[in-house]
């Protein structure tokens, strides 16, 4: 599986907001909404994209997908991010942010999916509570850039801060033609 452990002040948070009341329930809300809102405002085409392909052809990176926003447990929220190079289609690569102090700089938090699986999201991510799914097509040896020929849906779950993968992927390689 991929995934890098959310480093994060979400202890901090659960631990702040642990101790308090049930009159806090709205607070925590507010939190979580406010969070996503940050998220909302971030202009998403001038964030830098950890894509080494992208970099070392000197492409530009872009969007993929609609940005998906989730609250994937009480007072977290995240922003999943599916981006390739602009000139070439497979790769994409999927990205959990979170808002950070300015809003127009999320912290990349996770990697889902890099550049080198191979997977090309064929629709925006789905969130549904504390679980993702996205839509992937992906290649065999012999099948053309054009036309992949391995269709899968992958999926997450949120726990302990971060996302952990629940789905099997099917076998599948890219050879470049």
């Amino acid at each position: 599986m991929r995934f890098q452990p959310v480093v994060l002040a979400v202890a901090a948070m659960a631990a702040a907001v642990g101790g308090c009341s049930s009159g806090t329930t709205a607070s925590k809300a507010n939190t979580t909404s406010v969070s996503v809102a940050a998220l909302q405002r971030v202009d998403w085409a001038t964030v830098k994209f950890p894509l080494t392909q992208c970099a070392s052809a000197n492409f530009p990176i872009v969007l993929a997908q609609p940005v998906a926003y989730a609250t994937p447990a009480p007072g977290t929220a995240v922003a999943i991010v599916v981006a390739r190079c602009e000139a070439s289609n497979p790769p994409n690569a999927v990205y959990v942010y979170q808002a950070a102090g300015a809003a127009s700089t999320p912290d990349a938090v996770q990697t889902l999916v890099t550049e080198h699986d191979f997977w090309v999201a064929t629709a925006a991510p789905v969130v549904s509570g504390s679980g993702l799914s996205i839509t992937v097509d992906g290649y065999q040896p012999s099948d053309p850039r054009s036309n992949p020929s391995v269709h899968t849906v992958l999926t997450w779950t949120w726990e302990h801060g971060a996302y952990k993968e629940t789905s099997v992927e099917p076998p599948h390689e890219f050879s470049g033609t």
